[in-house]
This record gives structure tokens, sequence and C-alpha cells, in this order.
């Protein structure tokens, strides 16, 4: 417990404050974000199905086989008990609760947006679902090895697609500043008091947090698994993972000439097709 000491007490700094974005520099784009918006759509479409429809129509028993089948169960994949590969995909548009599925949305647009209308929108898709894959991967390696999961956890939600568009975003536009929306709580016996400023802040500072809190989160994981203990069951994982593949894929699809438009702020440069 010692050596997770100092990582619990950084965990708790990080928490008090929470950052959400508002706003940034870059123009409105001259085209919808379709594929962010059809993603969205999709993702709220597929919670109502869970949490309504599927159970009227099936019942609440058949709803819970319904869904297990389509989380991912890391142990699963590996022996193919479950959809294997395939649960990667379906996990990555269900969600847990409003709130999960809403904050996933308000990143997905804010961010998804502005990378959507430089990549082009077949290839914004495509790094998507390459974050998706590379999430679901993370997930897997993640936590098979954790001694008291062993992989056996479901998992579901989008935040890992998401965390990679943030990364693609990062990638993009590293110098842009951020206006935010900064909760800083006050946590008092009964409940929690959020006090708003409103900054701006780089980008780099504002996704750099959300990584420090995913390595954080991952680290107290495995220290107090150790210690025959669960911590958390955010999936620090994925996010990680998520990111890693973003940035892979941004990379990969960003026309050559491009390649340096992250560190020129005040241009507009030619979007993909």
């Amino acid at each position: 417990m010692n050596e997770a000491a100092p990582l619990l007490v950084i965990y708790i700094l990080l928490n008090l404050i929470v950052f959400l974005p508002i706003s940034d520099g870059r123009p409105r784009g001259s085209r919808r974000p379709i594929v962010t918006l059809t993603l969205i759509g999709i993702n709220v479409g597929v919670f109502v199905a869970q949490t309504v429809v599927w159970p009227g129509q099936l019942g609440d028993e058949a709803t819970a086989g319904l869904l297990f089948n389509l989380k991912l169960i890391p142990a699963g994949v590996t022996t193919g008990l479950t959809n294997g590969a395939l649960s990667m995909i379906t996990s990555a548009f269900l969600h847990g609760s409003t709130w999960h599925l809403a904050s996933n949305m308000f990143f997905l647009l804010f961010f998804g947006r502005k990378v959507e209308d430089l990549l082009g929108r077949s290839k914004f898709l495509l790094l998507y679902f390459v974050c998706v894959f590379t999430s679901g991967l993370g997930t897997i390696v993640g936590e098979i090895a954790l001694p008291l999961w062993k992989g056996i956890i479901p998992n579901l939600g989008a935040s890992g697609a998401i965390m990679g568009v943030i990364g693609a975003y990062l990638f993009l536009y590293s110098g842009e500043k951020i206006r935010t929306v900064v909760l800083i709580v006050i946590p008092l016996r009964a409940f929690d008091i959020p006090i708003p400023i409103f900054p701006r802040v780089s980008a780099g500072f504002f996704i750099g947090y959300l990584i420090l809190s995913d390595v954080v989160n991952a680290l107290l994981i495995e220290q107090f698994q150790k210690l025959g203990q669960n911590f958390s069951f955010v999936n620090s994982y994925a996010h990680l993972s998520g990111l890693v593949g973003g940035l892979i894929a941004i990379y990969l699809f960003l026309p050559r000439e491009m390649l340096n438009y992250r560190y020129q702020p005040a241009a507009k440069p030619r979007r993909s097709d």
C-alpha cells in the first residue's frame, strides 16, 4: 500500500478538477460533420434500444443475456467462447448509463467534428474504427494480465475510440487554445460543490491532463490488484490504447504535405477527400 500512496494522492487531486471543452480557435467547417453526427446517432439509438426497446420486447433477462454477448470480455475473446473480435466493435456502441453516454458523445462531438473536417469523412470513419480496434486490443492485453480480473470483466463504451479521436486532434492542433469549463469539486460530507471557472488552456495541456488521469488510474488498478483489491472499473487500458491508435492512424491517413500542419495553428490547409 505504501507504493500506491503517492499515486493515490495524485489521483485524488486530479479528480478534484474536471475539464470540459466548450470552444477553440478553429473556424467552423464548411461541411457538416456527417460521420461524427451519425456515430452519435447510432450510439444514442443503441442506448435507447438496450434500455427501452429490448427490455420491453424481450424482457429483462433476455436483454441481459443479449447485452452480455455484445460486451467485450477479454478472456472470452482469447478462448473463443464469446463473439470474439466482433465484440470489440459491438461493445464500443454500448453504454452503461445516461451519464456515460452523454459524456462520451459530448467529447466525440467537440473533437470529432474538427478532425473529420480536416481529414475527410471516409478517412475519419476509418480512423474511428482503427481506434475501436486498438482500444479493444489494449483492453484484452491489459485486463487478462490482472490477477483478480483475469479478463473476465465485461467492458463496454465508446470512450476508447473517442480517446483515439482526441489523440488525432492533439496531433493536428497541439498549439490550439481550448476554452474550457473547469469544475473545481469541493467534497463535503453529503455532496460535492462544483465551482466553475472558464480559462483557455492549450490542447496539449488539456489532453495531457486526460492522459495523466488514465495513466495514474491504470497504475493504481495494477497496484490494488496485487493487494487482492479492486480500485476502479474505469477502463484506462482502452483509453490509452485508443489514443495510440488515433495517433498512428492520423499520421498514416493525413496527406504527406499536411503532416507539419499541427505546427501552424493560424493556417487553414486544403482538406483531404
